[in-house]
């Protein structure tokens, strides 16, 4: 059964809380990707939360606010569901599904990024049954978590 840790992107594009909301579209842009993890320094990288393309528009123009006056702290989600190098693959994709999120960051011991697992990488490799069922249930609108914090 594969592990987590041979599925993940292990070059993970990261900014730090006092990014500006600016620099990490940029960064979203150049990596082509939705989500950039927020680590403490970008040596350390220990994880501290995610900021998604839909946290920057839910919870600053969605609520009235300009995203140009503010950072990564302001609407990052800070409470980041994420996985371990050695998980399975099938208990990765049953960890997003239940928590209907697409990307889960990859953890060591210490908190510390180590990579990252998009929805589109598990479905490479999971049960197709299972790999169905997750991408049918991440898609159920729901609501962003507050937009406060």
């Amino acid at each position: 059964m594969k592990k987590v840790n041979e599925i993940m992107s292990s070059d993970v594009t990261c900014a730090t809380p006092d990014s500006s909301l600016m620099e990490i579209a940029q960064l979203m842009i150049k990596a082509d990707c939705g989500e950039i993890p927020i680590v403490n320094s970008l040596d350390k990288k220990d994880l501290i939360g995610v900021i998604t393309d839909r946290d920057i528009v839910c919870r600053t123009l969605g609520v009235g606010r300009n995203p140009l006056e503010l950072h990564a702290v302001d609407c990052m989600t800070k409470n980041v569901v994420t996985t371990r190098p050695e998980m399975s693959i099938d208990d990765c994709l049953e960890l997003m599904r239940i928590n209907k999120i697409r990307r889960i960051p990859v953890v060591d011991d210490q908190n510390f990024l180590c990579g990252i697992v998009s929805q589109a990488d598990l479905v490479k490799y999971a049960d197709e049954e299972e790999a169905i069922e997750m991408i049918q249930e991440v898609s159920t609108p729901g609501l962003l978590p507050s937009a406060i914090h």
